[in-house]
């Protein structure tokens, strides 16, 4: 009878610790306005965006000027004027 306990406990403990994460989450347009994206060769991307969406690992997609950019999230600054 322990033993079955014990088991039951440890499948428990393994599906709690088992965490799911959502890879791709729907574009929406945000609250920020302007977007600035620093690029691996150093230049400066600025101007308006219109989407903004959050992926896993830290990365993100924005759409700035109609152009989209998928990036790591360090690189992307939002701002409201």
């Amino acid at each position: 009878m322990k033993k079955i306990i014990v088991i039951i406990l440890c499948f428990t403990l393994c599906i709690m610790l088992a965490g799911c994460t959502q890879v791709s989450k729907s574009e929406k347009t945000a609250t920020h306005t302007y977007a600035m994206i620093l690029m691996p060769d150093g230049s400066i991307i600025k101007g308006e965006y219109s989407t903004y969406t959050r992926l896993s690992d830290n990365y993100a997609t924005v759409k700035v000027d109609g152009v989209k950019y998928y990036l790591h999230e360090w690189r992307i600054v939002l701002w409201e004027e």
